[in-house]
């Protein structure tokens, strides 16, 4: 049974729309009207390949495995598949190498301890690389884990251990000042981190990196693209009070100076890119601060009720007891990444589709006056969307079921159901759906459905539990 009609009901708690489609590029310099044209793909086979470290692999996403922790909804992938359902992409000879823990160095030589060929053996001439690198060469992923509160005496194995025992403060061990000379270190030939102590291989600044990637490995037609690094924590000013002073583990104090650092490394990163190619148009920039964190909709932890693109302490809640999918993003956060990294490359390698313009004579001092008509153009393309976001205004399409022990609400013209739904990610406790039809003959009995309509809010309460809010516009019981 298929029930169709408008919602008339309207939420809103004043919450920020958030802009999920906003990209910073330092990159191709397309003018406005251009943003606007329709595009059709790249001639031929597009050879894609897809480097990186853990913000590349898939860390952080339910039930990546192997010991590079890969899977094709990180990012680079899942922008292929976009642009080849999306678009008509022929992606073809997909390489996809990034591995957790990998440091720039990896990029040139074999890794012994994983048994790994360098990644750009994997390259060799690509239509794209996309590449994620940097955070290990700074060794962030220590530095943040130095700043918890743990159990005293040991980091926990696993996350299950987190709580045993007394917890002591440990509050990060380096100044801003230490952090901003680790991320500097970029912008020149640095060592590699190993064993906590820079004592590897050197390797050139980044921006030699990536012009040598892109001199070496690109083709003629070829595109870099660089992707950085989000801020994990909101602003603690934008901490709800009901969190305290602290949230997954870290103090207001000690996120703010994370948040330092990951501005700055966003600022390195972009202006290393724009040193190695400053036409923008071999070598791109995606900054994924800005995209996490735009128009004041933060997309990072502990804030605001928006989507959170981050795992906090993760682990538990996907049932791998895995502590590195903390802090790295989650499902949506490499969707949101996919579809911007999508939408950069369909305009830096997709060809606009021809205009059509009809050349008018020249009008006699005896016409009438003209009216002027807009130019025939090719419409536009609609925007690349992954579908997995779950952003306020997104479309929203899943198979619900009633939550126990709730029951429907029917409102004079509505009804109102708090269900759980198959896809949404596992920060949400609920999914209420409001939809336009009182006589639903929905029970609690009879209580799963397919529901199709929109993201219309996102809800917090003050025990912290996330509810997406959803007006359909169609409900088909099952």
């Amino acid at each position: 049974m298929s029930r169709r009609t408008r919602c008339s009901v309207a939420l809103s708690t004043g919450l920020i729309v958030a802009s999920v489609g906003a990209v910073l590029t330092l990159s191709i310099a397309t003018p406005a009207a251009a943003r606007s044209e329709a595009r059709t793909p790249p001639t031929g086979v597009v050879a894609w390949t897809s480097l990186g470290d853990s913000f590349a692999s898939g860390e952080g996403i339910a039930r990546t495995g192997g010991a590079c922790a890969r899977s094709d909804l990180a990012y680079g992938p899942l922008a292929a598949t976009l642009l080849a359902q999306q678009r008509g992409w022929t992606v073809e000879a997909h390489e996809f190498v990034a591995c957790t823990g990998a440091v720039t160095a990896d990029l040139f030589t074999s890794n012994a301890e994983k048994q790994l060929a360098p990644q750009l053996d994997a390259a060799g001439r690509s239509d794209v690389i996309t590449l994620s690198m940097g955070g290990n060469d700074i060794g962030f992923a220590d530095i943040l884990t130095t700043c918890l509160q743990i159990p005293e005496g040991h980091l926990p194995d696993t996350w299950d251990e987190v709580g045993r025992g007394e917890v002591v403060k440990l509050g990060c061990t380096m100044t801003r000042e230490q952090l901003n000379d680790r991320i500097e270190n970029l912008t020149r030939a640095h060592r590699m981190p190993v064993d906590g102590t820079f004592t590897g291989r050197t390797v050139p600044r980044m921006a030699d990196v990536y012009e040598q990637i892109a001199d070496e490995h690109l083709t003629a037609r070829g595109v870099l693209v660089v992707s950085g690094y989000p801020r994990i924590f909101q602003p603690s000013t934008d901490w709800p009070s009901w969190r305290g002073r602290t949230c997954h583990l870290m103090s207001k104090q000690d996120a703010d100076v994370l948040g330092a650092a990951a501005e700055r490394l966003d600022e390195t990163l972009a202006n290393e890119v724009e040193r190695a190619d400053p036409t923008g148009t071999r070598i791109v920039y995606q900054s994924r601060l800005h995209l996490f964190d735009n128009d004041g909709a933060s997309h990072s932890l502990c804030g605001r009720p928006t989507t959170e693109w981050l795992n906090g302490i993760a682990g538990l809640s996907d049932g791998s007891l895995r502590k590195e999918h903390s802090f790295h993003p989650n499902e949506p956060g490499h969707a949101a990444t996919a579809e911007a990294v999508a939408t950069l490359l369909d305009r830096a390698l997709g060809r606009a589709s021809p205009t059509t313009t009809t050349d008018a004579p020249a009008p006699s001092a005896t016409d009438p006056p003209a009216t002027t008509s807009p130019q025939s153009t090719e419409p536009a393309d609609p925007p690349i969307d992954s579908g997995g976001t779950f952003d306020i205004g997104d479309a929203f399409e899943d198979t619900c079921t009633i939550a126990w022990p709730t029951a429907p609400t029917r409102l004079t013209d509505s009804i109102s159901m708090t269900t759980t739904c198959l896809n949404v990610p596992g920060q949400f406790l609920f999914v209420h759906v409001q939809y336009g039809d009182p006589d639903l003959p929905v029970t609690p009995s009879r209580a799963t459905m397919h529901v199709k309509g929109r993201i219309a809010d996102i809800a917090q309460s003050e025990y912290g539990f996330k509810y997406l809010i959803v007006i359909a516009d169609d409900v088909e019981l099952r």
